[in-house]
């Protein structure tokens, strides 16, 4: 073989060797990655049980849930129309309370009130000495053997809210106070009109669920029972 083919074939090995590092490499981070995705402690509570955050997050720590504390007090299924009727605005309304909102309103139609929902009262307190928040926009109903959750319906809570905004993703509670927020789950689109939101509804009551309140470091779970 010549000079030339020779020095080829060691570029070629080279680069083959050079590849299979870098696959092994990967390999490695993915095994990792995997084997720790789910490494995080996990604690199951039950409705009425204080939940302690001491800085357990859903998406990041910078929520700043340090002091926080929270509890479930309750959870109703109930229409749409039922849950703006009890805390916010009429069954039929496609506006909210702060017209600064509504163009998005306009483009989304109204409620359908016939939908169901579950409402979950959140009784939260901050005992910290700053502000923090939840991210209560990340929190979800997990239905037992089931993939698909329901979320937190920031439209209707939008509604509810004095300040009428629905791109409000946080609860934030001064320190010293707490107070009971009434959040509606649901799946579908978000004002009611999917069959999808009626068909999840009842698997939630028939197989139980957890609302989970937190991801990292400490999943947090709260069992919920339905009236």
């Amino acid at each position: 073989m010549s000079e030339g083919g020779r020095g080829h074939a060691v570029a070629v090995r080279a680069a083959v060797a050079a590849l299979v590092i870098v696959a092994i490499a990967v390999g490695a981070r993915v095994w990792w990655v995997n084997a720790n995705a789910f490494s995080y402690e996990r604690q199951g509570h039950e409705m009425g049980d204080w939940v302690e955050l001491d800085g357990a997050f859903v998406d990041y720590a910078s929520e700043g849930t340090s002091g926080y504390a929270l509890r479930v007090v309750g959870a109703q299924l109930m229409t749409c129309g039922e849950y703006l009727e009890l805390y916010g605005a009429p069954s039929d309304a496609a506006e909210p309370l702060n017209p600064e909102y509504s163009s998005l309103y306009e483009r989304l139609g109204p409620v359908n009130p016939e939908a169901p929902l579950v409402s979950v009262a959140l009784e939260i307190r901050n005992e910290g000495e700053g502000e923090g928040a939840l991210n209560v926009y990340g929190m979800r109903i997990a239905i037992d053997g089931s993939a698909t959750a329901c979320t937190y319906n920031q439209y209707l809570w939008s509604m509810t809210r004095p300040d009428g905004d629905p791109y409000a993703l946080m609860v934030s509670v001064p320190a010293g106070q707490s107070f009971v927020v009434h959040l509606p789950y649901m799946t579908g689109d978000s004002t009611g009109h999917s069959n999808a939101t009626f068909a999840l509804t009842g698997r939630l009551l028939d197989q139980g669920a957890s609302l989970v309140v937190s991801n990292a470091p400490v999943r947090h779970s709260v069992r919920i029972e339905v009236d």
